[in-house]
């Protein structure tokens, strides 16, 4: 298993530990539009990694995106619902405590991204952005 697969795992399991966000709706490199049937949906991709080596060492920035997406019933707005969801997705990868000792150091700095569904007005959606550093060996990429 690649070191950027075993991030993903991760940050997904402490996404599922109960209660579950987004219902355990939880999805990869999944992007809008979710199912009618749901309310709420999260979805995690590496967007890209970066390794730079020296000796046997190499020291990737990994970023991740965590995609939190909502659909609105009046008189909550999308903004609101999608605010909702990424409070409780942040405050769960804020406080993993298996990426450290697995080797993952989260930044405390990160960005947040927000787009607007143009075929459902319900449909809000907010992309966190988080940088991870992790180390691993010059001549493998795998854990």
């Amino acid at each position: 298993m690649i070191a950027h697969q075993q991030l993903l795992d991760l940050i997904e399991a402490a996404l599922l530990v109960g209660p579950a966000v987004a219902g355990g709706n939880v999805k990869r490199h999944r992007t809008r539009p979710m199912a009618d049937d749901q309310a709420q949906m999260v979805s995690l991709r590496v967007v890209n990694s970066r390794g730079a080596g020296q000796m046997d060492l190499v020291e990737w920035v990994t970023t991740v995106g965590v995609l939190c997406v909502c659909s609105a019933i009046e008189p909550t707005t999308p903004d609101a619902a999608v605010a909702s969801l990424l409070e409780t997705v942040h405050a769960r990868i804020a406080g993993a405590t298996t990426l450290q000792p697995a080797g993952y150091l989260l930044d405390k700095a990160f960005r947040l991204e927000w787009d607007q569904e143009e075929l459902d007005e319900r449909i809000g959606a907010v992309e966190a952005i988080y940088t991870v550093r992790h180390f691993g060996a010059l001549t493998n990429i795998t854990v």
